[in-house]
């Protein structure tokens, strides 16, 4: 009996994560080198992670092998049972744990922008398929609307990227960091002229991290509705990241 439709979804689903999260680690990673990890040819891999090519069985059971799927998804999958194929310890993607989803959003915004792939691909700098996997997901969960006419629409309204200063899950602390990542590329990348890095550094009460919170919090605000009220050719997507931490650790007293 041939795999159901929904299983193999599934299956290059999960491929299609699994070379995108390793081009995140490495930009440079190529699909090839993504094939030969697996020991797969890289055109047939590339059209079946496009969806031009539908996996056979054996060759989804002898992926799954490489790719560290659990033994009982890839049983199931060989007898053609409905399964949903988990890497051990993955965690659920999330639209929490990459700024890139909120950029997209909040680039649809722009005078200029092209309801296209290749116009999101080249703005932000991303390679055609991560490009398509951060729009599918968009469209799909309705965050973002093709229109009749052509235009894509965001339908969330307005595209906050503050996070509540009690977050703990995982996926808010990697949106975080890619975009601290992003913040340290700008610091050698870009123009004087189109950023502004300050650091302030000074030993102080901790019990006034609360009033400095709230004060950070207020400028965050203050600046959102300077941007919404103000902005009126709108020609970039800018990120701006507030900070508090400490840098020693505590000492006993």
């Amino acid at each position: 009996m041939e795999t159901n439709t929904k299983t193999r979804n599934q299956f290059i689903e999960h491929l299609r994560t699994e070379y995108l999260e390793r081009l995140k680690k490495n930009p440079q990673y190529s699909m090839r080198a993504f094939a030969q990890s697996l020991g797969v040819n890289d055109s047939t891999l590339a059209k079946i992670i496009r969806g031009a090519r539908k996996p056979s069985e054996k060759y989804m059971a002898n992926l799954g092998i490489r790719l560290g799927l659990e033994s009982e998804k890839l049983d199931s999958m060989i007898n053609n049972r409905n399964t949903t194929f988990e890497k051990v310890d993955r965690s659920e993607i999330s639209f929490h744990s990459d700024w890139i989803f909120d950029a997209i959003l909040e680039l649809t915004y722009l005078h200029k922008f092209e309801p296209s792939v290749k116009f999101v691909a080249d703005t932000f700098g991303l390679s055609t398929l991560e490009a398509e996997d951060k729009l599918e997901k968009l469209f799909k969960t309705g965050k973002l609307e093709k229109q009749n006419n052509g235009n894509w629409v965001n339908k969330t309204g307005f595209t906050s990227t503050y996070l509540s200063p009690n977050f703990e899950a995982e996926s808010l602390k990697n949106y975080q960091l890619l975009l601290g990542r992003k913040s340290s590329q700008s610091i050698m990348n870009e123009p004087i002229e189109n950023k502004d890095h300050a650091s302030y550094i000074s030993a102080m009460d901790t019990d006034l991290i609360p009033e400095i919170k709230e004060i950070l919090k207020r400028t965050r605000r203050e600046i959102a509705e300077l941007i919404e009220t103000k902005s009126k050719k709108r020609d970039m997507v800018y990120g701006i990241t507030t900070n508090l931490f400490p840098l020693n650790q505590k000492i006993d007293n």
